[in-house]
């Protein structure tokens, strides 16, 4: 799971952020809400969340395509792009995107979840993620990898697109 689909997808193994401010505010301890109660592993790039909260960290550099060196993710500007290289660092062989819109949904809000809220929520440059995205082919192939978005009506165009029932 990223970032706040993390409230609706409970069950996932793992909940990535990258941003130590976007753990700040939904680190809730004994809220069931919260991403304290997420029972999964948690993840980020952030060296202060992880050692204010004890989640795992994942060094990161700002270089294009996927690390696929275990020690280090690279950041593509987004956290759906590091979520995806850390996939591919726990061993992923098939990644099923779902929530990778990559435009502004349904009432102007940035996220098929909805606005990230107060000061979480800034401008995204879908036009950048999506160059970003394209820039893991070769990568994900050396690795062996493949990744089907299934997002309904994503601009998102790196992946094959596929229907989710199809597919799982």
């Amino acid at each position: 799971m990223v970032n706040d689909s993390f409230r609706l997808g409970p069950f996932a193994d793992a909940l990535y952020a990258c941003d130590g401010d976007w753990w700040d505010h939904w680190w809730q301890p004994g809220c069931p809400s919260g991403a304290s109660a997420f029972v999964g592993q948690k993840w980020s790039q952030d060296a202060r969340a992880a050692e204010t909260y004890g989640i795992n960290r994942v060094p990161s550099v700002a270089e294009l395509g996927l690390s696929l060196d275990p020690l280090r993710i690279h950041l593509g500007s987004n956290s759906g792009y590091q979520a995806l290289n850390l996939a591919v660092l726990f061993g992923a062989s098939r990644i099923l995107l779902t929530g990778f819109d990559m435009k502004l949904s349904v009432g102007g809000q940035r996220h098929f979840f909805g606005d990230h809220p107060g000061s979480l929520n800034k401008a995204s440059d879908y036009n950048q993620f999506i160059r970003a995205f394209h820039t893991t082919a070769d990568d994900l192939k050396r690795a062996g990898v493949e990744v089907l978005n299934c997002t309904p009506g994503s601009a998102l165009d790196a992946f094959p697109m596929a229907k989710l029932e199809d597919v799982i």
